[in-house]
């Protein structure tokens, strides 16, 4: 039976270190730990049976696992020199640990998470996606507003941390709402106008300078992407809602709101591992499932653009002034760019005349009103001091006798006091 024990732990666990091939959720276990279980146990081919059982579980539920020493775990990045792995931003995974491969399409550099810091950078990498995108399309505030409602799982750190890369970006946030149970956070971006050249290449309104044919959006897009590395074409195209919010904007659209759920795929994997890790932890197939948030929330974006002729402008500014831009067709519309611009630049040097009239206007009323604030100060400051010198003028002397025993003299004389009183 020892034979027989030793062949099946050979052929299941011990020779069997398979090299990592990047699953999208994998969890680590320490084979060691797991040969002594079952050799030390009082029927130890029960406990393998256990063991075996335990794969058709992980198997069923698409976990893929993998069973390494300490030293095949350090190695974990060695097979490949092309590409870096890491775990939670370390180059060696944790035993006993859930990771979720985030989809970045990076191929360079392979990012897995635990549950929590999975779910945070997955929704930083799509809200940077978001931002960075439609900055390219005329993009001018970019705000958010959700609320976490957390069930507490097992032994959870009762701080949460919510916080969205700043990406270069400043970014204002103000607690709404916070007990025990949930979080709300609110904040914005704010963007300059830097013009909006795909914007007036692909929006379905075509006129003036440029009725041109319009551009291929996904060319557009993917040129847009991948002139980043941060970013990915990839994600876009597998992104409904992405695509949908740009047509929306590309039909000429100046607000668009819009809503997302937590992925529950991630959250009924840890319920599934839990349970597994429930019945085979006592073999070494457990889960760490402490310090992990379920967070449920619904999250609310809402992106406003530039007005279309305040967005034109500087996009002809930017057109007329650089010869590169459009070359194959800048010939045919340079004409008609200069005429809209002229046109476009009078308009909004004639609006802001008319705010500077408005702001003077107002700042004469201020002006008028401070001095009429401060007249009247002065008229009662004046009408009181005249007041109390009058009670001080109006104050009479009091005639007080006191008769005084002259020590000199035996009459007795009076002297007068005037005292004031």
């Amino acid at each position: 039976m020892g034979y027989l024990l030793n062949e099946l732990l050979n052929s299941s666990i011990v020779t069997r270190t398979k090299a990592f091939t990047c699953e999208n959720t994998v969890i680590f276990f320490d084979k060691n730990k797991i040969v002594k279980s079952i050799k030390s146990s009082w029927v130890p081919m029960k406990r393998f049976k256990e063991f075996k059982n335990s794969q058709k579980k992980l198997n069923k539920r698409n976990i893929a696992y993998y069973y390494y020493n300490d030293e095949e775990l350090k190695n974990i990045n060695n097979d490949d020199k092309e590409i870096t792995i890491t775990f939670d931003n370390m180059l060696e995974p944790s035993y006993n640990e859930l990771y979720f491969k985030l989809i970045n399409y990076d191929t360079s550099h392979i990012k897995y998470y635990s549950y929590n810091e999975f779910i945070q950078n997955s929704e930083n990498y799509n809200y940077d996606t978001f931002v960075y995108l439609f900055s390219k399309f005329g993009l001018k505030v970019m705000s958010w507003c959700y609320t976490n409602n957390i069930r507490k799982f097992s032994k959870i750190d009762n701080t949460l941390d919510l916080g969205i890369e700043n990406n270069n970006f400043e970014i204002k946030y103000a607690n709404i709402n916070e007990n025990k149970e949930s979080i709300g956070l609110q904040g914005e971006k704010e963007f300059q106008n830097n013009g909006s050249l795909p914007y007036f290449n692909c929006c379905d309104m075509r006129t003036d300078w440029y009725n041109y044919t319009k551009f291929n959006i996904e060319e557009v897009v993917k040129d847009i992407l991948d002139s980043n590395s941060m970013y990915s074409y990839e994600f876009y195209k597998k992104n409904d809602l992405l695509k949908k919010i740009l047509q929306n904007r590309l039909m000429g659209s100046l607000k668009i709101s819009h809503e997302i759920s937590v992925n529950t795929h991630h959250t009924s994997l840890v319920h599934k591992m839990t349970k597994i890790s429930n019945k085979f932890g006592h073999i070494g197939i457990s889960f760490n499932n402490e310090n992990i948030n379920i967070k449920n929330y619904t999250k609310k974006y809402e992106l406003e653009f530039w007005d279309n002729e305040i967005l034109e402008l500087k996009t002809l500014e930017q057109l007329i002034g650089n010869d590169n831009l459009l070359p194959g067709i800048r010939f045919n519309i340079i004409d008609k760019a200069n005429t809209k611009y002229k046109k476009l630049y009078n308009k909004h040097v004639s609006n802001l005349e008319n705010e500077m009239s408005i702001l003077q206007d107002r700042l004469l009323f201020e002006r008028n009103k401070f001095g009429e604030c401060s007249k009247k100060l002065h008229i009662n400051t004046v009408r009181k001091q005249v007041e109390n010198k009058k009670q001080i003028e109006n104050r009479k002397p009091v005639n007080v006798f006191n008769p005084i025993k002259d020590p000199f003299n035996s009459n007795i004389g009076f002297r007068d006091l005037n005292m004031t009183i």
